[in-house]
């Protein structure tokens, strides 16, 4: 196979027993403290597993695909490096002009998607892990996946300080689920903006909850949304409106006096929506079509049309034709949340991956149709209500559905498009019924016992 070489086979392995010793000190250290390291090495582990299969999967059965198309652009971005560094540098900022694009010649070759920044994108953050590892997709590949654990596993923290009990569960919903160990491991958009969007939600948490470590999680804050909006804006577009609601529920529920809580709760929300429409308004630029409700319907339309198109052989699915209003989107809704979450159904499978995905998607269907006639719609309403965290991780998961299954009719991109809200939809239905199991509301998630 022409995309494996003699250098996969001499640097993955040495690569592989340096991250294994690194892993084990990292745990060794931290799991006194923290129980919840038990799981850091396995959870890993499971990652690299998940990135070595993708590979195979990509060389072998599809027979190349965008993932190689980014691992052997990112070889030819890093041919500049001695021919023009300067013009290197000016690329990865992201300056894609034509005048840098000239630079590449027949000595170099010519990077892929040049005209599509987001995709681009991709092959400037992969740069960096190329030049650790000559010339061995594998072991690039290992190398992304390990750096972009780092998100993951910050999500997979903030569950279970918040939730010390649910350790198994979340490590099921976080660190094991196949689809994320999957498409989340990969040379690919998917890989950095899930491991992104997890950075995100616990540097807020870091930031704006606890008050901990504010400067490195500052950076993590501003590094992580860079590479949504760069990458896909509509990620952060999502996770903004739960993460506003989330940090201001928590401030008001930290005020003792009920009476200094009713009338300090409006100045709070207040200021977490200003706060959040001057950033959306400041990055307006950077959104570009996301920057706007119109614009975000409109490219829904677009999306979903595109998407549809015969070129995709006849893996594509129809929920409906609407237009780019609102009333027209809001009719949509119940198709678009169940495509979001719970499809392709397993019937709907043509090939072994999205059999696979079928499999969870059946579990994550039948799972929330128990958590809803067990419980009930108002419990489980009361519950979300309750606790912040789980009104954001709903809120987030539900709202980024319905923009995925609205807006993608294909369901090759929909199983990877879907991955960044499973860990907070799952986590969350896990966090539901643990609610009612205790058959009483929680005055604090800390009083769950952490089981041993």
């Amino acid at each position: 196979m022409e995309w494996v070489t003699i250098w996969d086979i001499v640097l993955f392995l040495p690569y592989l027993l340096l991250i294994y010793i690194f892993a084990n000190i990292i745990e060794k250290r931290n799991i006194v403290e923290n129980p919840a390291y038990a799981y850091y090495k396995k959870g890993l582990l499971v990652k690299i597993a998940g990135g070595f299969i993708f590979c195979t999967i990509y060389c072998f059965y599809y027979g190349g695909g965008d993932s190689i198309a980014y691992w052997l652009s990112s070889g030819i971005l890093n041919k500049l490096i001695t021919k023009s560094f300067a013009v290197y540098l000016d690329i990865m900022s992201g300056n894609l002009t034509k005048s840098n694009l000239w630079t590449f010649d027949s000595s170099t070759g010519y990077p892929e998607y040049w005209k599509d920044p987001q995709s681009f994108s991709t092959i400037r953050f992969t740069s960096p892990f190329y030049l650790l590892t000559i010339n061995s997709y594998y072991t690039c590949t290992l190398l992304v996946s390990t750096f972009t654990y780092a998100g993951i596993w910050r999500l997979f923290l903030l569950f279970t300080k918040e939730f010390p009990s649910l350790h198994k569960q979340f490590a099921i919903a976080i660190l094991y689920f196949p689809s994320l160990i999957f498409w989340g491991s990969g040379i690919m958009k998917d890989t950095f903006t899930l491991s992104a969007a997890c950075w995100f939600t616990y540097s807020s948490y870091m930031v704006f909850i606890k008050n901990k470590k504010v400067i490195p999680n500052v950076f993590w804050l501003i590094a992580s949304t860079y590479v949504m909006i760069v990458c896909k804006p509509y990620i952060f577009i999502a996770l903004l409106p739960g993460t506003l609601i989330w940090v201001s529920f928590k401030r008001i529920q930290a005020i003792n006096s009920p009476v200094f809580r009713i009338l300090i709760a409006p100045i709070i929300l207040s200021f977490f929506l200003i706060g959040g429409s001057f950033l959306l308004g400041s990055l307006a630029s950077n959104l570009e079509d996301y920057s706007s409700v119109e614009g975000v319907l409109n490219k829904a339309v677009t999306n979903q049309q595109d998407l549809k198109q015969e070129h995709y052989h006849g893996n594509s699915f129809d929920i409906g034709t609407f237009d780019g209003s609102i009333s027209s989107v809001i009719t949509k809704f119940p198709l678009a949340i169940t495509a979001g979450l719970f499809r392709p159904f397993i019937f709907e499978a043509r090939n072994p991956v999205m059999f696979i995905s079928g499999i969870e998607n059946t579990f994550l269907l039948i799972f929330t149709l128990i958590i809803m006639f067990k419980i009930g719609p108002i419990k489980v309403i009361k519950y979300v209500f309750k606790e912040p965290l789980l009104l954001f991780s709903l809120t987030f998961a539900i709202f980024f559905a319905f923009g995925v299954g609205l807006s993608t009719s294909n369901f090759g991109a929909l199983v990877r498009y879907k991955i960044p809200c499973i860990p907070f939809y799952l986590s969350s239905l896990y966090i539901i019924r643990e609610y009612f199991n205790r058959n009483e509301f929680i005055s604090s998630p800390a009083d769950l016992p952490v089981k041993k």
